[in-house]
């Protein structure tokens, strides 16, 4: 089982990069296998750019031209999942520490 975590932010440069690093030193127990998707919708404080500064090979980046709403990037987020069979599981996280990395294990085995 792979999981895809959606992650949609605007102007998230302060806290992206613990989001991320938290996910990554979930992801090294090698205990749980996921890939990571930000729907940016053209931050001003260039978030997307931020993100591809990790280089992070199992983070890609969804940049889209606008702000056009979290309902939307959900939307895209999930039409670019959908159309990969690689991913069984699909989780959503806020990047503002609303949704915590912490809590991801349980999550996943319950679903497990």
């Amino acid at each position: 089982m792979k999981a895809m975590i959606l992650i949609p932010t605007y102007n998230e440069a302060s806290t992206v990069v613990e989001l991320l690093t938290a996910l990554s030193v979930l992801r090294d127990t090698r205990r749980y296998d996921f890939d990571v998707t930000v729907i940016d919708d053209n931050s001003p404080d260039r978030t997307d750019d931020i993100v591809e500064s990790l280089a992070l090979d199992w983070v890609s980046i969804l940049k889209r031209e606008r702000k056009d709403g979290l309902g939307n990037a959900y939307r895209a987020g999930f039409a670019q999942v959908l159309a990969n069979s690689q991913y069984d599981q699909l989780v959503t996280m806020d990047a503002d520490g609303s949704h915590r990395v912490a809590d991801l294990p349980a999550m996943f085995a319950a679903i497990s």
